[in-house]
C-alpha cells in the first residue's frame, strides 16, 4: 500500500509540473489532480504488464549467441 501511494503522489506531482510547464494543459483543483493521477496510474499498471514482455510471442525463436554456437 505504502508503494501505491508513494507512486500516486509521484504522478501527481509529474501531472502538475506538466500543467505547470505546458500551456494546453490545465488542472482546475486538487481534486482533479488526484482523480487525474490515479486514472494515469492506473492506466501504467494496466498497460505496462502488456508491452514490458519478457519472452517473445510463441512463434519467433530466441536467437543463440554466436558464442554458445
Amino acid at each position: 500500500m505504502r508503494r501505491f501511494l508513494i507512486h500516486w503522489f509521484v504522478v501527481a506531482v509529474c501531472l502538475a509540473g506538466t500543467a505547470w510547464i505546458l500551456p494546453g494543459v490545465r488542472v482546475e483543483s486538487l481534486g482533479a489532480l488526484l482523480v487525474g493521477s490515479l486514472v494515469l496510474g492506473l492506466v501504467n499498471a494496466l498497460v505496462r504488464p502488456v508491452l514490458v514482455r519478457d519472452d517473445p510471442p510463441g512463434d519467433m525463436p530466441r536467437r543463440r549467441s554466436r558464442a554458445a554456437a
